[in-house]
């Protein structure tokens, strides 16, 4: 029965049992869809090419995150102390977001796709401890940024400087 019981809560991953995500709080809600913050078409700086070996595939690029991005997440009323943000590069096949000062505490933050693919929840100040990290790479053109707190916090308890803009190899 336990090896049943933790066989449900983990999922292989190469030789390596590790834990499922858990889904993030909206999961179970019935919220109107979060509010977007478009960080529109890329520019011709942005996705100009920056190697110095032409022969390396090029995989995408940064694009930087405007310090005034995050104030367009939205705190839900029900269930307090859910904020919620989509951020969507157009004409990425998938996105990573850059996340930097990461202090959560007990808060919990999530990224996904808003149809299944998830990853999180992050804890504390991230996955090595130094409040700086990459998320796991989200398919689409559109990320989602869920945080779940015991209640509405007066600052975020991260920032964002860039996401990365991944495309189809050779374009």
């Amino acid at each position: 029965m336990m090896a049943l019981l933790l066989a449900s809560m983990m999922t292989l991953s190469g030789s390596e049992l590790v834990p499922k995500p858990a889904p993030p709080p909206s999961a179970a809600l019935k919220l109107s869809a979060p509010k977007v913050f478009n960080l529109g078409n890329p520019s011709a700086e942005e996705s100009k090419p920056r190697q110095a070996d032409a022969r390396l595939a090029r995989a995408g690029f940064h694009r930087q995150l405007k310090e005034n991005a995050l104030k367009n997440g939205k705190w839900e009323k029900k269930p307090a102390g859910l904020w919620r943000l989509s951020l969507r590069s157009p004409g990425a096949t998938s996105l990573r977001v850059h996340f930097k000062d990461v202090n959560l505490g007990a808060a919990r933050l999530w990224v996904h796709d808003g149809k299944g693919q998830v990853f999180g929840p992050y804890a504390n100040k991230g996955p090595l401890e130094d409040g700086d990290f990459w998320s796991d790479i989200v398919s689409g053109d559109t990320v989602t940024l869920e945080l779940q707190a015991a209640a509405k916090l007066a600052a975020l308890p991260f920032r964002i400087l860039e996401v990365s803009h991944l495309k189809e190899s050779g374009n």
